[in-house]
């Protein structure tokens, strides 16, 4: 533990230590090292270098610092995959219209579809030894169909969002 003190007092500016070097190293090794007394010395030794530090420099830590943490954040972050649409279904009677938006749901929802999607895009990457069948079923749930009537129009829309993230809690 006393080497890693010793090491944390390298963090003090190069002039302040070739001035109080010696006062400080005999400071010390009488004091019991400990965590804390690391944590002290490295929090003394940031707060010299920051005094010591001209504007330019100062930035620098400033900016390195928080490209520091924006990366980890970033890298921290699971991918979230976010799609919609919108048919639109222009001439015909409604029951066609219904019955297309029929056919179009089930094809959405197959198994081969939903299976081509995962596969494609790279979903689901948390599902490691689940079956197949339950990371589709998973997709299915998070698959969002319904009815949308536009102003102005007569005929009926329908709408899909699909939000296959993958990430949420297992219930």
């Amino acid at each position: 533990m006393k080497r890693i003190v010793e090491l944390a007092s390298r963090v003090y500016p190069s002039d302040w230590s070739r001035k109080y070097g010696t006062e400080f190293r005999a400071l010390l090794e009488d004091v019991e090292p400990s965590w804390r007394a690391v944590l002290d010395v490295l929090q003394g030794g940031v707060q010299m270098q920051v005094k010591h530090m001209s504007l330019v420099k100062l930035t620098i830590a400033c900016a390195g610092a928080g490209l520091l943490i924006a990366a980890s954040v970033a890298f921290s972050i699971k991918d979230t995959y976010q799609s919609s649409a919108l048919i639109q279904i222009t001439g015909g009677t409604l029951p066609d219209a219904a019955d297309t938006v029929s056919q179009l749901v089930q094809r959405t929802l197959s198994t081969d579809s939903l299976n081509g999607l995962i596969e494609e895009y790279g979903l689901y990457k948390d599902a490691h030894g689940e079956r197949p069948a339950d990371v589709v079923r998973r997709m299915r749930e998070d698959v969002t169909i319904g009815r949308l009537h536009l102003p102005g129009s007569r005929q009926p829309s329908c709408f899909v969002t699909a939000t296959p993230t993958g990430q949420r809690r297992r219930r």
